[in-house]
């Protein structure tokens, strides 16, 4: 089973849906739940941890996303083996097919914008956020890791300097934030999008317009590859 260095993360100030995930991981990981095992009911968690139901519940959907665990109907929470598939919360409401359509069409497009007009103190931030990102897989802290991705792709569309679409890429940011940790299940494959991103940078702070959106639609065909979906078809998108 994937392991969480827990001690290495600063639990005390992260937001308290993400410390129960992270003491759920050191329960799995420390072999106290083992796969095929259920976990506490989130009642039973709540007074655990001395946290709200909601947090609880917030937690154990993300886990799910990243393939920790999967909730079952009349069962609840339990533990999965490692490399198995995570869940997707928006369900077919809004399947993970139309999240990545969206974000080849936004981002490959303001990453072209961005490459035009980004400053070297935005450059610096997207050199922030691949270190943290890559800090966080080496340390198991998956949701930080999506966090710290979330946070380059961001800084890209804003860098791009057009408000609608950082207003519509914000007003996105939950389906967005999912897409993040839906690939983060192929465990085999964490620190691909470290080297996807750096050669986003490059072309960037080479100010390559037709560089920076190649190497992000690639990056993104890739992520969505890492989640399940077929990368040819990614590519006629």
């Amino acid at each position: 089973m994937f392991e969480v260095n827990v001690s290495q993360i600063d639990g005390a100030r992260a937001p308290v849906p993400q410390t129960v995930m992270l003491r759920i991981q050191e329960m799995i990981a420390s072999g106290e739940i083992k796969p095929g095992e259920k976990l506490p009911s989130q009642r039973d968690l709540a007074h655990r941890f001395s946290i709200s139901r909601p947090s609880v519940r917030e937690a154990l959907s993300v886990l799910e996303t990243l393939g920790f665990i999967r909730i079952e109907p009349g069962r609840g929470a339990v533990v999965c083996a490692e490399g198995s598939p995570g869940g997707w919360r928006f369900g077919n409401r809004v399947p993970k097919e139309d999240v990545f359509q969206l974000r080849l069409l936004v981002e490959g497009y303001t990453a072209g914008l961005a490459a035009t007009r980004i400053s070297d103190r935005e450059i610096d931030a997207l050199r922030t956020s691949i270190a943290r990102m890559r800090q966080c897989i080496q340390e198991g802290y998956l949701e930080g890791a999506a966090q710290a991705d979330l946070s380059f792709h961001t800084a890209i569309v804003t860098a791009a300097g057009n408000r609608a679409f950082a207003d519509m890429y914000q007003g996105l940011s939950g389906m967005v934030l999912e897409s993040h940790r839906a690939p983060l299940t192929a465990r085999d494959r964490l620190l691909e999008p470290i080297a996807e991103h750096e050669s986003i940078v490059a072309a960037l702070e080479r100010h390559e317009a037709e560089g920076a959106v190649y190497h992000m639609r690639y990056h993104l065909i890739k992520t969505a590859g890492r989640t399940g979906i077929d990368e040819a078809r990614c590519r006629s998108w």
